[in-house]
């Protein structure tokens, strides 16, 4: 054992473990880099890595001065987030690849050096979340309903100012002119960098909790506000000043005076809460050094090496396992997914070209796009994306129509999940999402899954996990997201479209498993 006493070295200790952590995480640490970089709503996250550092330096002294004692109850969390690894690893969901990397970080810090350490942390790790970009999912609705709240809020402000306005959506309708509430005017770039700065002044401004908690839940409606009546300060100026406020310097110089404006009031509000009771005492430097000296008198260090080979481990493990999911060959498609038949059983296709820039930010290696018509002058519209293997870092991963469509300006009236009879012996239950869609008086059925060769999943998550069983198996496979449309006519019923649209995933599923089976090549790429 003496000669494992390195082991037992806190420096070696940090210095493997983020070795580890950041050889199994590279692609996914590039994947971030790239996505807030090229991102204007997540920039903010260049300058976190930043802050957090100089914390965690702030932090020296009662770091040092700091017993270290393993906290047993982490090794849940550890457990927890070594499956949560293999997930999104393994099944390529990036979102939880990205989430999973800071949580070994909490989760270790916790885990192996205790409670007290965490404590000292815990503003940095917080502050270290806003790393990462939102999962998409969360970030697509997100967007919508912020840019809806603004609108609305945005119609308030210019009804005010005696300005006629109707506002559809994410419309502003000025009567001789429409704006449109795009993403980028959403007011999430406010919100996320503005909750990081209401962290940091409340930790510095504040010592009661609760008044933590207002300075920093108030972001999220103050960002609302402040964004809405930006929205509407700009069209008002539009109407009567120029069209250029919404272009350019002057579009951008808004949105730094709001966020300015916003930190303000933060400020303000902080000094409203300073006046109410409890009040704020005033310790000086001098005083909370002696409080800290006194609370860590001994320096002790228990014995964490257990805890420590226990995490190396797991972590050793899954870097084995994605070393061995990424040496799985691709099937790729010899002609491509375009080659895919525009005739097939009672049905004739014409095909859609789509941009490959949309492509490539849809998640999908390739695309298909066509509309299809029968005998019965029946009409499907059918969307295929591709990947040759789900097991690499990637942007985005497929994406679902619950947020294509609403980006769109398509409202989902219903979801469900439902159940196709009889489509192909090789899936005992085809169990697809159903959406029910409405857009300016015209009504859509949309059928979408997301397969593999022989898993059908409803949604993404499902799919996922299929993913990562079949990587644990080293059972390679494709994986493909399938969306049928049919518009609904006029004195149709639900049930005639649903029947449309039963027909046309039998046939198709018939054809694709053909198509598969004499399109599929390996690639050791």
């Amino acid at each position: 054992m003496t000669k494992l006493v390195f082991l037992k070295k806190i420096p070696f200790q940090l210095i493997s473990l983020a070795i580890l952590i950041l050889v199994i995480y590279y692609p996914t640490l590039i994947g971030i880099f790239k996505k807030v970089s090229n991102s204007d709503d997540f920039s903010y996250a260049l300058i976190i890595p930043f802050i957090v550092a100089y914390l965690v330096w702030e932090k020296r002294k009662n770091l040092s001065n700091t017993t270290i004692k393993p906290y047993w109850p982490g090794l849940v969390l550890i457990v927890f987030n070594f499956l949560f690894s293999i997930y999104g690893v393994l099944g390529s969901d990036i979102s939880a690849a990205r989430i999973s990397w800071w949580l070994w970080i909490v989760s270790i810090t916790l885990f192996c050096y205790g409670k007290d350490i965490f404590k000292v942390l815990f503003i940095p790790l917080i502050i270290l979340a806003f790393v990462i970009p939102l999962p998409q999912h969360i970030y697509a609705p997100l967007t919508l309903s912020l840019k809806l709240i603004s609108s609305k809020l945005a119609f308030y402000i210019i009804s005010l100012a005696g300005i006629p306005v109707h506002v559809e959506g994410n419309i502003i309708d000025l009567g001789d002119t429409q704006l449109h509430v795009v993403d980028a005017c959403s007011g999430l770039r406010y919100v996320l960098p503005l909750m990081a700065v209401a962290i940091l002044y409340a930790h510095y401004s504040q010592r009661h909790w609760f008044k933590k908690l207002i300075l920093i839940l108030i972001t999220l409606p103050l960002s609302m506000i402040m964004n809405g009546l930006r929205v509407g300060i700009i069209a008002i100026l539009y109407k009567w000043v120029s069209p250029k406020v919404v272009e350019g310097f002057y579009h951008e110089l808004s949105g730094w005076f709001i966020f300015i404006l916003s930190f303000g009031l933060l400020i303000g509000l902080n000094y409203i809460l300073n006046l109410l009771p409890p009040k704020h005492k005033d310790f000086t430097a001098s005083k909370n050094h002696k409080n800290e000296k006194s609370k860590y008198t001994k320096n002790e260090h228990k014995n964490n090496l257990y805890p420590f080979c226990l995490t190396f481990t797991l972590l050793c493990i899954l870097y084995i396992s994605s070393i061995c999911t990424a040496s799985l060959p691709r099937i790729k498609l010899a002609n491509g997914i375009n080659s895919f038949p525009l005739h097939f059983k009672d049905w004739n296709g014409v095909f859609t070209p789509i941009d490959p820039e949309i492509v490539k930010r849809s998640g999908a290696e390739e695309s298909f796009q066509a509309t299809y018509i029968n005998s019965k002058n029946e009409m499907v519209s059918l969307y295929i994306g591709y990947r040759s293997t789900p097991f690499m870092e990637s942007e985005e991963f497929f994406h679902s129509p619950t947020v294509c469509l609403p980006s769109s300006g398509w409202k989902i009236l219903e979801k469900s999940s439902y159940k196709i009879p009889n489509v192909s012996y090789r899936y005992n239950n085809f169990v697809v999402t159903r959406l029910l869609v409405s857009k300016m008086g015209k009504k859509q059925l949309v059928y979408f899954w997301f397969q593999t060769k022989d898993k059908i999943s409803r949604n993404i998550f499902e799919n996922r996990f299929h993913l990562t069983l079949s990587a644990l198996k080293r059972d390679n496979t494709y994986d493909i997201t399938v969306h049928v449309y049919t518009l609904i006519k006029e004195n149709e019923s639900i049930k005639d479209a649903q029947k449309r649209l039963n027909g046309f995933v039998r046939d198709f599923e018939s054809e694709w498993l053909k198509f598969v089976k004499s399109q599929k090549v390996l690639s050791f790429k």
